[in-house]
C-alpha cells in the first residue's frame, strides 16, 4: 500500500496570554459576532474556527483598467475571506491556547491578547543557528529604524553584521533544527509562520513542541544579546507606561524626562524648531521639559494624549515663515526610568525594555571617560546659541583653541564627505561639537564623525593630505605629525557636548546615545587614541 504524501502546509500560528480564558476575548471588538464552527472532537478536540466570508466585490483596480478595454472586460472579482482557528496544545495541566490564522484573519485578532515575543523567541530556541536566510532588525538609537537584511546563501547571525549594542532582533527566517515540529520558520515578534508536512489533526503536536521551545529560559549561545533591549508590543502594557509617565509629571519628577527633536526626512538645516504652532513668535523648541511645561497657555494637566494629539514641534523657516515639517511633542520626548522592577525607555513614540545588567555595564564604562580640563567660553542656552557661533567665538577667546570648523574634506568618491573637526587645540586635540537639544540624530552623528576622522588621520595619507589645509597656521607644528610616522597615543579625541553638566557630561544622555558613547570609545581605544569628554 503507497504512503499517504501529507501537503506541505504553512501556518500562521500565535500564542494567546495565559490570562485569556475566553477566544472570543482575544477577537476585536468587529469580528466578536463572527460566524463559527466546533471542530469535530475526534480530530481537533475544543478547536474554534471564527471566519468572515464577506461579498464579491469588484477589484478596486479594475475601474483603472476599464478605461483602456472594451466592454466585455470581466467584473474581475475579489473576495477576502478571514479565519482564526483558536485550539489548545501543551501539557495537560498547563494547556495554552494557540491561535491559527488564514487569509485575513490576523485582522481579527487583538494584540494585547497576544504574546508579544513568541515568534522571534521560538525561532531563536530551534533555528538551525548557520540557516539563516532573512532577519529583520530595528536599529535603536536617539531614533529608531528598521530593515532587512538578506544573504545569497544561508549564514549565521554573523554573516549580517549586525550592531548587537543596538540592532533589536525583530524577526528571522531559517530552518527548524527539530524536524519533528516543523521543517522551516519565518518570525515576525509574536507570530510564528511554519512550513510543515502536517493535518489538522497533528496540529496541537505542533505547537506543543513550539511552546516547549518558548518556555526555555536561557537563549542559545550567539543569542543571548536579544535579551539586553525588547521593544513593548503589548497595548495594555504602554498604557500603563504612559500613564506612570504622566505620574511622574504631574508630580514634577522630571529626572530623567527630556525632549529631543526627532530625524525629519530631507534637509533640514538652517529650520528653526518652534512649539505649539509653525510661527516666528511661537515658543523655541527647548530640551528642557519643565520649561515646554511653562511655555503652554493653558496650564491643566498635562496628558499623553495631549503630547500626541494637541501639542506639535514645527520646522519653520524663519525667513519666509514657511512650515516645513512637524512632529508630535509624544515622539519627542526621551524618558528612562524603573517601574514595576523594570529599567525602561521611552524614544521617538515607543516604548523599550532594557536588561538591568546591560545598562548597569554600559553606564559603568561611560562613567569611567575622562572628563578633560579645558577653557572654553560656556554655552548660552536660552535663547539656543547655535554651533556654528559657539565653535567661531570659543576658538578665539582661547588661544589654544583653533576653529577648524566646517572643515569637510571631500573623501571616498562621489558627493562623499569627511568633517575633519570642529576644534584643535594645544597640546594634540582633536575635539568634535555637538549641542545635545537639537534633532536626536546629532549624538550618533557626533560620535561617528570623531571615529572616521581619526581612523582616516591614522591610515590614510591622502586624507591627511587634505587635512592639514585645513589646520591655520597656528597650528601646523603639532598637526603635522599626521604625515610621517604618525603616532595617535600621543593625540586626544575630544567629544564635546554643549548644554551638558560639565561635571558629568554623560549623566543624562539618552541611553542608546552612551551605548553609541562606548561604541566610539572603544574604537578610538583600538587606533591608540586617548578620548575624553567635555560638557559646556
Amino acid at each position: 500500500m503507497p504512503v499517504e504524501t501529507v501537503t506541505k502546509q504553512t501556518l500562521n500560528l500565535f500564542l494567546l496570554k495565559s490570562d485569556v480564558t475566553n477566544v472570543v476575548d482575544a477577537l476585536t471588538s468587529k469580528v466578536r459576532s463572527s460566524q463559527h464552527l466546533s471542530a469535530r472532537a475526534d480530530v481537533l478536540p475544543g478547536g474554534t474556527l471564527y471566519y468572515r466570508n464577506p461579498p464579491q466585490r469588484s477589484a478596486g483596480w479594475r475601474a483603472f483598467l476599464a478605461e483602456g478595454f472594451p466592454a466585455d472586460l470581466p467584473r474581475l472579482e475579489a473576495k477576502h475571506a478571514s479565519a482564526v482557528l483558536f485550539f489548545n496544545a501543551g501539557p495537560r495541566t498547563r494547556q495554552r491556547t494557540f491561535a491559527c490564522t488564514f487569509g485575513y484573519g490576523r485582522t481579527m485578532l487583538q494584540e494585547s491578547k497576544l504574546v508579544s515575543d513568541f515568534g522571534v523567541r521560538t525561532a531563536l530556541m530551534l533555528c538551525k543557528p548557520d540557516t539563516l536566510n532573512a532577519v529583520d532588525y530595528r536599529t535603536i538609537e536617539e531614533r529608531t529604524r528598521t530593515g532587512r537584511i538578506q544573504l545569497s546563501d544561508a549564514g549565521s547571525v554573523d554573516a549580517f553584521q549586525m550592531n548587537l549594542d543596538t540592532d533589536l532582533l525583530k524577526g528571522l527566517e531559517a530552518q527548524c533544527k527539530d524536524p519533528r515540529i516543523c521543517e522551516r520558520f519565518g518570525a515576525r515578534w509574536g507570530n510564528l509562520i511554519a512550513v510543515a508536512r502536517v493535518k489538522i489533526d497533528a496540529l496541537p503536536s505542533l505547537a506543543t513542541g513550539l511552546l516547549r521551545a518558548y518556555n526555555r529560559k536561557k537563549l542559545p549561545d550567539g543569542f543571548a544579546w536579544i535579551d539586553q533591549v525588547r521593544k513593548i508590543n503589548d497595548p495594555s502594557r504602554i498604557g500603563e507606561l504612559d500613564a506612570a509617565l504622566e505620574t511622574r509629571v504631574a508630580s514634577t519628577q522630571f529626572d530623567g524626562i527630556r525632549l529631543a527633536i526627532p530625524e525629519f526626512t530631507g534637509d533640514v538645516s538652517g529650520l528653526t524648531p518652534k512649539l505649539f504652532k509653525a510661527e516666528a513668535d511661537a515658543p523655541d523648541f527647548v530640551s528642557d521639559f519643565s520649561a515646554y511645561l511653562a511655555a503652554r497657555r493653558q496650564q491643566r494637566d498635562w496628558t499623553v494624549q495631549t503630547a500626541k494629539q494637541s501639542h506639535m514641534v514645527y520646522l519653520l523657516n524663519t525667513s519666509t515663515e514657511m512650515e516645513c515639517a512637524k512632529a508630535s511633542l509624544y515622539r519627542c520626548i526621551v524618558a528612562e526610568f524603573d517601574d514595576q522592577n523594570e529599567h525602561l525607555l521611552l524614544i521617538d513614540g515607543e516604548w523599550f525594555r532594557l536588561d538591568r545588567e546591560y545598562v548597569e555595564a554600559v553606564n559603568a564604562e561611560v562613567r569611567a571617560i575622562p572628563k578633560l580640563k579645558h577653557k572654553f567660553r560656556p554655552w548660552t542656552s536660552d535663547p539656543p546659541e547655535k554651533e556654528d557661533d559657539w565653535n567661531k567665538t570659543a576658538g578665539r577667546s582661547w588661544g589654544k583653541a583653533a576653529c577648524i570648523h566646517p572643515a569637510n574634506i571631500q573623501y571616498g568618491g562621489g558627493q562623499s564627505k569627511v568633517e575633519l573637526c570642529d576644534l584643535l587645540w594645544k597640546p594634540r586635540v582633536i575635539a568634535h561639537v555637538k549641542r545635545r537639544d537639537q534633532h536626536s540624530s546629532g549624538l550618533s552623528h557626533l560620535f561617528a564623525q570623531g571615529v572616521v576622522s581619526a581612523e582616516l588621520l591614522s591610515r590614510d595619507p591622502a586624507f591627511v593630505k587634505e587635512a592639514l589645509k585645513k589646520v591655520p597656521a597656528s597650528h601646523k607644528d603639532e598637526a603635522k605629525e599626521w604625515k610621517n610616522n604618525f603616532d595617535p597615543r600621543r593625540w586626544t579625541i575630544a567629544y564635546v557636548i554643549l548644554g551638558a553638566d560639565p561635571n558629568d557630561p554623560a549623566g543624562d544622555l539618552p541611553f542608546f546615545s552612551k551605548v553609541n558613547l562606548r561604541g566610539a570609545v572603544n574604537r578610538l581605544k583600538l587606533y591608540g587614541y586617548r578620548v575624553g569628554l567635555i560638557g559646556v
